[in-house]
């Protein structure tokens, strides 16, 4: 949907979420036991994206999309092991065999969770009274100089990650990229949540991207988490499909760590100043992160 209001300053908002719309459960409903343990098992590795393609498929066409999930994750493609693939079962089943004292298969447990994620830690305290007697059982582990914190606050052997221990995961995620894929999806994924809507002041106009930042994946480089979003803009003239505008450029972001928390519910703004005549347009914008190859794009018509 399109909405042309007047305004001091010309913007063209697009909200680009970086995320997937979920999937439905009737979909998941009509799985085949083989793709529901495939699913189930590599819930912490699937992206949204590969999870809402694959709910689509027909029976017949998931075999092929799981050979294709592994082949993208093997760091050698030409041996006939996949390292990959054969590390994520190991973990699991490691976990299993460390984590079997809480409700459940360890693997899926919190401390499953998070030993599957970024692996064994550099060094695991217990303690089962607590930091002080009469304290809940305790678990810290250490990620470099990131403490993750598991607490059992009903003495029955399942500890849970606690709530700052989530900020922590968050930010080893970001810094570590342990199991995300680096990878570009076969295909651009249109995301068609969100509207665009033209404010003008005269002829002056821009564009206003905005990205979430607890959806831009970075990498650590010294006191700083950095990435770069390649953004390609293109605007064609509706009727005859002639471009008649384009972008290219790259955007380089780097935050200190410690102010990640402060910014983690706010937007990276791209603003693009563009100038058109009246009429009507059609508008493509691709933005990937140079960090972890993740595209998305939104296509979308308005009118000057």
């Amino acid at each position: 949907m399109i909405k042309i209001k007047h305004a001091s300053g010309a913007v063209v908002i697009l909200m680009l979420l970086l995320g997937t719309i979920s999937c439905s459960s009737t979909a998941r409903a009509n799985l085949d036991p083989e793709s529901e343990a495939f699913l189930s098992s590599v819930r912490y590795i699937i992206t949204k994206d590969e999870k809402k393609d694959f709910l689509i498929l027909a029976p017949s066409e998931r075999p092929a999309f799981i050979e294709g999930f592994w082949k993208r994750r093997d760091p050698d493609p030409e041996t006939e092991i996949n390292e990959y693939r054969d590390i994520y079962y190991q973990l699991i089943a490691q976990a299993n065999d460390l984590f079997r004292d809480g409700l459940g298969e360890g693997w899926l447990q919190d401390r499953g969770r998070i030993y599957i994620l970024l692996g064994p830690p550099d060094t695991r305290q217990q303690y089962p009274r607590g930091y002080n007697m009469g304290d809940f059982p305790t678990e810290v582990w250490m990620y470099g100089f990131y403490t993750i914190i598991f607490i059992d606050q009903d003495w029955n052997g399942n500890f849970e990650l606690i709530k700052g221990g989530a900020y922590n995961l968050a930010q080893i995620m970001k810094t570590q990229m342990a199991w995300k894929p680096r990878f570009s999806r076969d295909k651009v994924v249109f995301d068609t949540s969100g509207d665009i809507e033209m404010l003008r002041d005269g002829d002056r106009q821009r564009i206003l991207v905005k990205i979430p930042y607890r959806n831009i994946w970075m990498s650590a480089d010294g006191e700083n988490l950095e990435t770069t979003i390649n953004s390609e803009i293109q605007i064609k003239n509706a009727d005859t499909q002639e471009k008649v505008w384009e972008s290219k450029k790259d955007y380089k972001i780097s935050i200190k760590e410690s102010e990640l928390e402060k910014m983690y519910d706010e937007n990276y703004m791209i603003e693009v100043p563009i100038q058109l005549p009246e009429g009507s347009y059609t508008i493509d914008i691709i933005l990937e992160n140079k960090t972890d190859a993740t595209k998305i794009a939104k296509s979308s018509r308005f009118r000057l």
